[in-house]
């Protein structure tokens, strides 16, 4: 017998010994659906069950054993959060920001935080994106677009030849169906991810105007305060890093 296969053996004795059997793949399931569904008020549900059952040991030292198993929640989190609709740059990337929090936690209750914080913010981001109204292709193409070059100069000409169409058609048919002009969804977009980059980075603003491509550092704030109604040094110190607990 091999190593693998005498662990498995030995880890199962164990667990009938000593009645400490694992976490149901039940309760596994019913997480994943509550993200899937984008269901907030199964999410507060579920955060506030008791679990069941004792989780595998993944390793020996007791904060690297709590940083795996989320870890290994994380990707669960991600893979249910696509089949929920959510964009995969999206999940991916929150995927990514969520494991590399976990690697650098200090001790067990910032992993307790960060646990909570994921199943909440997976669950949102899904809840969200199911409120969308559902678009033509064309238009879904241009928002797939826009999201994934949104730090880039996005031009109506780019945008028109990756939809097969004319720009005098697109600007029309984007006006329609979106609501607001080509050009107004595009700076509203770059101004949430500034939000974001406000309340969650330590990005200064001229670095920010320049991810975002904004040409001047005064366009960046002008844009920003047109739809905010605050300046982003005024956005950052209202909102930066508010407790998550304030969302539950």
């Amino acid at each position: 017998m091999d190593d693998i296969s005498y662990a498995t053996q030995e880890t199962l004795f164990k667990r009938r010994e000593s009645f400490q059997f694992h976490t149901p793949y039940s309760y596994e399931l019913k997480h994943m659906e509550i993200i899937r569904n984008g269901d907030l008020n199964k999410a507060h549900d579920v955060l506030a069950d008791i679990e069941v059952g004792k989780p595998g040991i993944l390793a020996k030292n007791p904060l690297r054993q709590k940083q795996n198993l989320l870890i290994a929640g994380i990707t669960l989190y991600t893979r249910a959060a696509i089949q929920g609709g959510l964009p995969e740059e999206t999940a991916f990337a929150m995927s990514d920001s969520f494991i590399q929090a976990i690697e650098s936690s200090p001790d067990g209750r910032a992993i307790d935080e960060l646990a909570r914080r994921a199943t909440y913010e997976f669950t949102k981001k899904v809840a969200d994106y199911k409120e969308k109204k559902y678009y033509s292709t064309p238009i879904e193409i241009c928002l797939d677009y826009i999201h994934k070059y949104l730090h880039y100069d996005i031009s109506l000409s780019a945008l028109a030849k990756a939809a097969r169409l004319s720009p005098g058609q697109l600007s029309r048919k984007f006006k329609k169906e979106i609501g607001i002009s080509f050009v107004a969804y595009v700076q509203k977009e770059k101004i949430e991810s500034a939000k974001n980059l406000l309340c969650f980075s330590d990005y200064s603003f001229l670095e920010i105007s320049n991810y975002l491509n904004f040409g001047t550092q005064s366009y960046f704030i002008e844009i920003f305060k047109k739809y905010t109604g605050l300046t982003p040094a005024g956005y950052r110190s209202k909102y930066q890093k508010v407790s998550f607990k304030n969302y539950m």
